[in-house]
């Protein structure tokens, strides 16, 4: 198991989702789902159940990543590469208890680090519905764009 961001460029470290670890995994992703839902979030197709399967049988394209602080796994990431150059941020989630620190910050950094190595030169995001709060921390870490698509050069 290999580490996408070293310690010390953003204090994180990505590391690839082992299919061994699928069950815990799901585990944590029903749980974010079930808060997000709770704060009126709704995910798109790209979280549904079909979408998740292609996360497990396409890893060259979609990347399921812990974010880790030294050995915790304080949360998730899921990056799908579009087309060359193109990807979508599928989701970043932080453990509550991890919120509010500045490491969704850090993670969003060391996401951007992973993208960059994976040759991913534009990074989008996207909601279906989303509160202000969560729209403002993805265009404070630059992205841009109109109602509740973002993108974001690298």
């Amino acid at each position: 198991m290999s580490m996408i961001s070293r310690e010390g460029e953003t204090g994180l470290n990505l590391i690839p989702v082992n299919p061994a670890e699928k069950k815990e995994f799901l585990s944590r992703y029903m749980s974010f789902r079930m808060e997000l839902e709770g704060m009126n979030v709704e995910l798109s197709e790209v979280w549904s159940e079909d979408r998740l399967s292609r996360f497990w049988n396409e890893p060259e394209r979609n990347h399921l990543l812990w974010i880790k602080d030294g050995e915790r796994k304080i949360g998730f990431a899921a990056v799908s590469v579009e087309s060359p150059g193109n990807a979508i941020l599928c989701g970043l989630f932080l453990n509550r208890e991890e919120r509010g620190k500045g490491l969704g910050k850090a993670a969003l950094g060391s996401l951007f680090n992973f993208s960059r190595y994976r040759g991913i030169s534009n990074l989008s995001v996207g909601f279906l519905k989303a509160p202000r709060e969560l729209l403002e921390f993805f265009r404070k870490a630059g992205f841009s764009g109109d109602g509740m698509s973002l993108s974001k050069r690298l």
